[in-house]
């Protein structure tokens, strides 16, 4: 403490002042360093977890779709309406095999590829109903088609409840 006693107020004053700035320029460093892994944060939400959640609803949105048309094929009995519902379910699954492939390939987390591997399992159990649906209804076979037609809704309703 010999140190302080022996040397003037203007020194210690200057001491006291370079300890005070020392300080303030490592806030600022670390200010700088929390602020720019914010900023790289913010980017992933933006960049990968909205475009994740945008694959998301387009996989939805083909489900609750196919399901509309899958109905409309059912109920019409207008031949071509159920050709253009046909040919509508068939555009919109390209659409979703190339959101879900896409989806697969952003998500990088454990529980992420759990709910995807467990959403493709749902969708696998109501591929074939979904099909037969269409099968039947195409053909004109309303009864049948109209029994697959409730089978695939509770089906459906599993699809929600994992998505």
């Amino acid at each position: 403490m010999k140190l302080f006693t022996d040397v003037k107020i203007g020194k210690r004053l200057g001491i006291g002042f370079g300890i005070i700035l020392a300080l303030m320029v490592i806030n600022v460093v670390i200010g700088i360093i929390y602020l720019q892994t914010i900023s790289n944060n913010l980017d992933r939400i933006v960049k990968v977890n909205n475009t994740k959640a945008r694959y998301a609803n387009d996989i939805r949105k083909a489900f609750s779709d196919i399901t509309y048309l899958i109905g409309q094929i059912v109920t019409t009995s207008d031949s071509a309406a159920r050709e253009e519902a046909k040919k509508k379910i068939d555009a919109i699954r390209g659409k979703y095999k190339v959101s879900m492939e896409r989806l697969e390939k952003l998500e990088t987390n454990k529980e992420g590829q759990d709910l995807i591997k467990k959403l493709k399992e749902e969708a696998a159990k109501g591929r074939d109903v979904n099909n037969q649906t269409i099968e039947h209804g195409m053909s004109g076979n309303t009864k049948e088609a109209s029994e697959k037609f409730a089978e695939l809704s509770k089906i459906v309703e599993n699809y929600i409840t994992v998505a």
